[in-house]
């Protein structure tokens, strides 16, 4: 093993070790929460918990957009998507944007 796949190691388990230690603690406090190693895992159980229907507000999370999550809402087309710093709502239904609404589950990210 090389000196440089080591040190990679070492920095995977070290952050394993603290992600675990971090979803404990919010179990602790009745805060549901997940380690997951790769974006293709967090953006698959992200998706599971965004029941269909929902709308969503995407805050500004430059985290959920390089994750994909936004693009997978839109592929998935049954939810809509708030984005407040554009005041529009995006759904498949549209494929333009509208004033947002209140109506109906919401998810906030």
């Amino acid at each position: 093993m090389s000196e440089v796949h080591g040190i990679d190691l070492e920095l995977k388990m070290f952050w394993e070790r603290q992600a675990s230690t971090a979803v404990k603690a919010f179990n602790r406090r009745n805060i549901e929460a997940w380690y997951v190693p790769t974006r293709q895992e967090a953006l698959t159980k992200v998706m599971e918990m965004i029941p269909e229907g929902a709308l969503v507000g995407t805050a500004d999370s430059l985290t959920l957009v390089q994750v994909g999550l936004f693009a997978a809402l839109w592929q998935r087309g049954k939810n809509e998507v708030i984005n407040p710093l554009a005041f529009e709502i995006f759904s498949e239904e549209t494929n333009s944007g509208t004033i947002p609404y209140l109506d109906g589950p919401k998810i906030a990210l």
